[in-house]
């Protein structure tokens, strides 16, 4: 295994644990790399969202960002 796992825009998360012997650290690795997978790629998302509409309401004449 790589030792990372990588969100849908490409940020890395390590999991310096993932190939340990012991079973407890190891499963807790694949559950950290299956809720960031899922959660870091939901919050990329967003902010990709959130930059998306702030570009529109700035650059719109009729819409005003505070």
């Amino acid at each position: 295994m790589k030792g990372y796992v990588v969100s849908i825009m490409g940020r890395k998360r390590p999991l310096p644990h993932i190939n340990s012997q012991d079973c407890s650290l190891r499963a807790q690795a694949e559950r950290q790399a299956v809720n960031f997978v899922v959660q870091g790629s939901a919050a990329d998302l967003c902010k990709m969202a959130m930059i998306k509409v702030f570009t529109c309401i700035t650059s719109s004449s009729s819409l005003t960002a505070r």
